[in-house]
């Protein structure tokens, strides 16, 4: 009867480390979603001064 006492914690152990395990790709993987759109939002910026940069050397010509 013991063994399966501690089969069975070791059981529960087992699946609450697997839903720690779980929430941390979960939270990492909302991290890199983040991280892309801050990427996209600096590629925007430049793709802005690179436009903003080229219509004043046409003005300034």
């Amino acid at each position: 009867m013991q063994s399966t006492d501690s089969e069975s914690q070791l059981a529960q152990q087992l699946d609450r480390i697997e839903q720690k395990v779980d929430g941390v790709a979960r939270r990492q993987s909302e991290m890199a979603t983040q991280i892309d759109g801050v990427a996209t939002r600096q590629s925007d910026m430049a793709t802005q001064q690179t436009s903003t940069l080229t219509r004043l050397d046409q003005i300034r010509s």
